[in-house]
């Protein structure tokens, strides 16, 4: 007996124990799917962990469990290598790739996004939650994690899917995603400044998240850090943003450290603009943010149209539920 688990299913496992090293899974290469054997056999089986209904892959539809703890979903397509990852004797979850294809089917686009940012990122939300990060309160992500995947792996993972529904969208929303984002919220904010109008986003190049910054000459005499990073960088022009998270900033020893992180971030020729989560959410204040990063940037902003206007509005909904 095996079984396969997909879906939502999949996702709460890699967010709930998939992202540390020790239990991180071996992948393991599956061409076909098997069919599934007694539905008794597979409760027995199943992870305490995962929360029900079960999302189960069958090969056909005769091999679906006429059972209210499971989902079936049928899949009689090419399974590509790195589809699943092994769990224990006869148990397989989808692949952060595989489970990415799956949901994007369902998912709108900018959930998308945000869940692709969320794998090829170092945080994770908890394992119930609405996909949209935002809904979900910072103080139950985990952060400095391992990434699940990347998005070079993401876009070849699809390729090989390109058939199956889901994957357009999937493939869609790769556009719009990079790697090392470091917190839903910092998520948001690249998505608001990088997003192209019609999206209702600002349309500005898209930076290097998590950057590393290495001190050289008296900068590194002078401290003990080997290296910084920024959480948005334009290495071309030496910008860096800053988003100053409540969660994070706060206590008089955390306050002077970020101080003086920045200070040399300074003296490196990488002065700092700091984005609050006050300037985020409040829509003259964060334009005023960006039309200060476009001058720099080199960047003439054209967002005045009434199309960019609603469409900005429905991002922000989608985003922050404004």
């Amino acid at each position: 007996m095996e079984v396969y688990f997909s879906h939502d299913t999949a996702l709460q496992f890699w967010r709930l124990q998939g992202r540390t090293r020790s239990s991180s899974p071996q992948r393991a290469r599956r061409k076909t799917l098997p069919t599934i054997g007694q539905v008794s056999a597979v409760k027995t089986a199943i992870p305490k962990l995962l929360e029900p209904p079960y999302d189960i892959l069958v090969a056909q539809r005769s091999a679906r469990p006429r059972h209210p703890l499971f989902c079936p979903h049928v899949y009689s397509g090419v399974l590509p290598y790195n589809s699943f990852a092994l769990l224990g004797s006869g148990l397989f979850v989808c692949s952060p790739e595989f489970c990415f294809q799956q949901l994007a089917r369902k998912l709108t686009l900018i959930e998308t996004i945000q869940l692709g940012f969320e794998l090829c990122g170092s945080y994770c939300l908890p394992a119930i939650t609405h996909h949209a990060g935002l809904k979900t309160p910072a103080s139950n992500c985990q952060y400095s994690l391992p990434e699940l995947t990347n998005v070079r792996k993401l876009s070849v993972f699809i390729g090989c899917v390109k058939s199956e529904k889901g994957s357009g969208q999937a493939f869609n929303a790769l556009k719009y995603v990079t790697n090392n984002s470091g917190s839903p919220m910092e998520t948001i904010l690249v998505m608001l400044l990088t997003l192209p109008y019609r999206l209702g986003g600002y349309g500005l190049p898209m930076p290097e998240l998590n950057y590393q910054i290495n001190p050289v000459g008296v900068t590194k005499r002078s401290t003990n850090t080997s290296h910084y990073r920024c959480d948005l960088l334009w290495p071309s022009v030496k910008l860096a943003v800053e988003y100053d998270s409540e969660q994070y900033h706060c206590g008089a020893e955390k306050i002077f450290d970020d101080s003086k992180r920045r200070n040399l971030l300074s003296s490196m020729g990488y002065p700092p603009i700091i984005v609050t989560k006050q300037q985020l959410y409040d829509v003259e204040e964060f334009e005023k943010v960006v039309r200060l990063l476009a001058q720099k940037l080199g960047k003439q902003l054209k967002h005045r149209s009434s199309n960019f206007q609603v469409a900005h509005r429905r991002l922000r909904k989608e985003l922050l539920g404004q």
